[in-house]
């Protein structure tokens, strides 16, 4: 398409740090290679001949940090840690005394796109209120959504272990043609 300025590349690798996602989480690092892309100028899209890797980091600290921030149902004190598949939070809320609160959550991965975190268990002096736990969820989840980023793409697996969650995924050659200049 003639007026397109493109940037051509016969392969890339690229790595993003400490991204801030518009919920007001913090992704570590995202790495995004692959083989020939062209980067459009206006309006900015990555066009690829195939198929990309898609990797994110993301820190149980910064899941803290994130908790800390926007204290979700007027918790505080957050303890997050990140192992076997699960994410374990500990927290406090101060009814009229400090009460101690544990939940425990699943990252889950929604039609290809979107990052969930699912509640899988609450107890708050033995009681469990889920509900209102799974309410706070709802009002920020999708965590991540691949759908706000300039390609079109395919989240696959999601793995927390050791401290960190890993977030993998495909980015996918649009289905549109390229420009003309930028076919090989």
């Amino acid at each position: 398409m003639a007026g397109k300025e493109t940037l051509d590349f016969d392969a890339m690798y690229a790595a993003f740090k400490r991204v801030k996602l518009h919920i007001g989480l913090t992704v570590d690092e995202v790495r995004i290679s692959g083989k020939a892309a062209h980067f459009v100028r206006e309006p900015f899209s990555i066009n690829l001949d195939e198929p990309a890797l898609i990797e994110a980091d993301i820190l149980q600290e910064d899941i803290q940090g994130f908790l800390t921030t926007t204290a979700p149902g007027g918790l505080q004190n957050f303890k997050v840690k990140m192992d076997e598949g699960k994410i374990f939070v500990d927290a406090t809320m101060q009814v009229l005394l400090s009460v101690p609160v544990s939940a425990v959550c699943t990252l889950r991965i929604d039609e290809g796109k979107r990052l969930f975190i699912d509640l899988e268990s609450v107890q708050v002096l033995g009681g469990a209120p889920k509900s209102l736990v799974q309410k706070q969820l709802d009002a920020i989840n999708p965590v991540f959504d691949l759908d706000t980023l300039p390609v079109n793409g395919l989240l696959t697996s999601v793995e927390v272990e050791g401290g960190k969650a890993l977030l993998k995924g495909h980015l996918e050659p649009k289905s549109e043609t390229t420009p003309d200049s930028a076919k090989k």
